[in-house]
């Protein structure tokens, strides 16, 4: 398991998390504290910033791809949208 990134927003960590896990990479959001509870986004003063995790090692520099916007990953998808036939 690699930490991906951290964030002080929860709700962007938790659209990294959406984007991979839409992708099949499974991974996990860390240190959502008292805030998420309270309805905030912010984290609370002294807490630790929320983080994305990756369970799978190897699908790390995908997952850093994806949550980066690289292009690469970008073209792959439209080169499968693409038909031979247009």
């Amino acid at each position: 398991m690699k930490m991906l990134c951290c964030d002080p927003s929860l709700d962007v960590c938790n659209g990294i998390k959406a984007r991979l896990e839409a992708r099949d990479i499974a991974c996990v959001v860390k240190h959502i504290g008292a805030e998420a509870l309270l309805g905030g986004d912010q984290p609370l003063v002294g807490s630790p910033l929320p983080e994305v995790w990756i369970m799978d090692d190897t699908q790390f520099e995908h997952a850093r791809q994806i949550a980066c916007g690289d292009a690469a990953d970008h073209r792959e998808e439209s080169e499968q949208d693409e038909s031979p036939d247009a």
